[in-house]
């Protein structure tokens, strides 16, 4: 194929030029190669991304703990099976269901006092504030008198906002258990001066002025603590209308006590009674 050359150097430039040649004769094999190449490793890290995201997911529903942002809890007085299945009947029959009915999960907690198979207030929302069973009449203390903490503090403790909403008065023995300690429950000035004191709820809204204003204000304090007034100077809004609470901004997050009655709050069908109060779910 090849001629004879002179020397060396004509016979390799020759060899060159022939590889050269060649080159520009068949098609580029290499361009085609480097494209499969390129799309191979795309498709892979696509691949390798989506098992990564898959096992993520599975992690997270099978092995993370999800925290809740936060717990609302709701209590019912007496709110028993026994009552329970009348509520039923009365509202559609007996095969209805309400709407707590519907929840995934149900328990059944026995919340008898260590001193009767039938606790008072006191004693039942302690065991369900607290967590521990007192004796009757005990609010959130043992039988050394000395205070258990309730969910409430503890939530303080973890820097968390704390709220108590009721339609009673703030100074009931199921509500002072969330938040007061004291062996009679009804030192209800005591357990007003207890809310103020403690500072441990940031929005509370109910009723029961009359334990937080002196009687010489008409309302039914024996001392001359205007609580209400020491409430407004450590830095609570004071609303006392359904009209003040609505012109709250709700994009703020103040300090706000909201007390509607000197008593309990009315119930719903008493119009007249319930006029400028809130309901339930308004305060909620």
């Amino acid at each position: 194929m090849f001629r004879h050359f002179a020397d060396e150097r004509e016979r390799g430039q020759a060899v060159l030029c022939f590889f050269q040649i060649l080159e520009h004769l068949q098609p580029s094999q290499t361009a085609v190669t480097k494209e499969k190449m390129k799309w191979r490793n795309q498709l892979l890290a696509l691949v390798c991304l989506l098992a990564f995201l898959g096992v993520g997911v599975i992690y997270f529903q099978h092995w993370v703990i999800r925290k809740p942002f936060g717990i609302i809890l709701f209590v019912g007085e007496g709110l028993s099976p026994a009552r329970l299945a009348p509520t039923r009947t009365y509202a559609a029959g007996a095969g209805s269901r309400l709407n707590m009915d519907s929840m995934p999960f149900a328990a059944l907690v026995m919340n008898y006092s260590k001193d009767f198979a039938a606790p008072d207030q006191a004693a039942a929302a302690t065991a369900i504030a607290t967590g521990d069973r007192v004796t009757n009449r005990a609010i959130a203390i043992n039988a050394e008198a000395k205070p258990i903490k309730s969910i409430i503090e503890l939530a303080r403790e973890y820097g968390r906002a704390t709220g108590l909403v009721t339609d009673a008065k703030l100074t009931d023995p199921t509500n002072a258990a969330f938040y007061a300690h004291m062996g009679d429950p009804n030192d209800t000035e005591k357990i007003a001066a207890e809310f103020l004191d403690r500072g441990n709820i940031d929005i509370a809204m109910g009723g029961g002025a009359a334990q937080f204003v002196p009687a010489t204000k008409g309302g039914e304090r024996q001392d001359t603590r205007d609580l209400l007034l020491e409430l407004r100077g450590n830095g609570f809004d004071i609303v006392r209308t359904r009209t003040d609470l609505e012109a709250v901004p709700a994009w703020r997050r103040p300090k706000l006590f909201g007390i509607f009655s000197n008593n309990d709050l009315a119930f719903a069908n008493q119009v007249e009674e319930r006029g400028q109060q809130p309901s339930l779910s308004d305060m909620v």
